[in-house]
């Protein structure tokens, strides 16, 4: 991050207001402000400027989809402004989607970020705007720190398009008990559950409710659980159930250079005749008529890495390999077994703000019934700048 001072610049952000979990500690032992991504502010009066590039290539063996295909992954830029010890002001944007979006979006398609977070309290906390909602270690981990290029295939059906995490527009409430080292936090939050940049669909006010748990009992452990609960308007057109829900565990151990990250979901998914390949989200489900209980889906994950320190100073490298494995199964009354996906990999950081990363990600679908999953190997290499 870099820092500017922000005298001129306050009534241009002041609009958007980003969280910040707690305080750091100075030499004098006095309270300095420290964003959520341990970022240490200065002055109160202060802007943090991030960015981050990620180019991508690809080579792909799977049917309809492009052979070999350069990408810009992820273009954002990030600011995010401290205007008191209580409130804190941030905008994110991913430039790499700014030709995308759908008639359907009310603001850019391309807005990540913009909430405000009020901080009374560091057992009371209010956050409204757009956000990640509370869910899911992998989701809610950056792409700046995970390992692997991609989150996986049951991240991105069960949370993303099923829409029980990934970003909403909505309330959260949060809390933290302890140090910011070892300690726990709650979060509980109402969402529209919409997704990022859409509009609220139910006429009759039912909200998502999504609620986390995160212990921390020593420095090297991390604990969480949470649950995500999905409300509709029985009285809609979209022909949606009218409740639905996914619950998880996860965990993440350090001990020195290894890294364990372990994840199990388990709750209710979306039936086959309501997944296509361009519109398979639970909110726009299709099926012919009203089901009153979703199909069970569960899914497994367990990746791991181990750092190796190859060269020290400003522009150290840093060899990490990388092995993740998966499982999922998003309809259990259907006999088509799982779906499971493998993904070695190896990243070589360049000083702080830069890795090469390669991964190898292969999927064996074993003749699923659903459409959407088919058996897929490719190969991916990015050059990925983080600031």
């Amino acid at each position: 991050m870099l820092r500017f001072s922000t005298r001129l610049l306050a009534l241009w952000v002041a609009c958007f207001l980003l969280p910040a979990p707690g305080f750091a500690q100075d030499a004098a032992g006095a309270p300095v402000p420290e964003d959520r991504d341990g970022n240490v502010y200065e002055d109160v009066d202060e802007l943090l400027v991030g960015a981050r590039v990620h180019a991508l290539w690809m080579v792909r063996d799977k049917h309809g989809k492009p052979a070999n295909e350069f990408r810009m992954n992820t273009v954002r830029l990030r600011l995010k402004w401290r205007a008191s010890e209580m409130v804190e002001a941030a905008l994110e944007a991913d430039v790499a989607d700014a030709f995308g979006g759908t008639a359907e979006t009310q603001v850019s398609p391309f807005l990540r970020d913009a909430y405000v977070r009020l901080e009374p309290l560091k057992l009371l906390n209010v956050q409204m705007g757009q956000f990640k909602k509370p869910f899911s270690r992998i989701e809610l981990r950056s792409k700046g720190k995970l390992e692997t290029i991609l989150r996986g295939v049951s991240n991105e059906f069960l949370v993303q398009d099923l829409l029980y995490g990934e970003r909403d527009i909505g309330i959260m409430v949060d809390g933290r008990i302890g140090g910011r080292k070892k300690g726990g936090r709650y979060f509980v939050g109402a969402f529209n559950g919409t997704g990022k940049n859409a509009k609220e669909q139910d006429v009759n006010g039912v909200k998502d409710i999504v609620a986390r748990i995160e212990a921390d009992p020593w420095k090297w452990l991390s604990l969480g659980t949470n649950v995500s609960v999905k409300l509709s308007d029985p009285s809609d057109e979209l022909l949606r159930p009218e409740s639905a829900w996914l619950a998880g565990a996860d965990a993440r151990l350090r001990l020195g250079d290894l890294l364990i990250i372990a994840e199990g979901l388990f709750g209710q998914g979306v039936d086959e005749s309501c997944v296509s390949d361009d519109m398979y989200a639970l909110y726009k489900c299709a099926s012919d008529k009203k089901y009153d209980s979703p199909p069970t889906a569960w899914s497994a994950l367990l990746l791991t890495s181990y750092r190796i320190q190859l060269t020290e100073g400003a522009g150290a490298l840093m060899l990490e390999p990388v092995l993740k494995a998966e499982m999922l199964n998003p309809n259990t009354d259907v006999d088509s077994g799982a779906v499971v996906g493998l993904t070695p990999a190896v990243n070589l950081h360049i000083g702080k703000h830069t890795r090469i990363m390669a991964d190898g990600e292969l999927l064996f679908a074993q003749d699923h019934t659903y459409a959407r999953f088919d058996d897929d190997k490719r190969f991916l290499l990015q050059l990925a700048f983080d600031l």
